[in-house]
């Protein structure tokens, strides 16, 4: 049965429940680097 139409997903992220610091500044980092916001203009962003 082929059809069309939108495809919905949810994803769930789950960290270790001991901090981990290495992971930490990784996330730190990225931030830095990556200050996009991925909804768009609509909700806010400018860029």
């Amino acid at each position: 049965l082929k059809q069309r139409g939108d495809l919905l997903y949810t994803v769930k992220i789950v960290l270790p429940k001991e901090r981990d610091e290495r992971l930490e500044k990784l996330m730190q980092e990225w931030q830095q680097e990556n200050t996009y916001m991925p909804r768009g203009f609509e909700f806010g962003n400018n860029s």
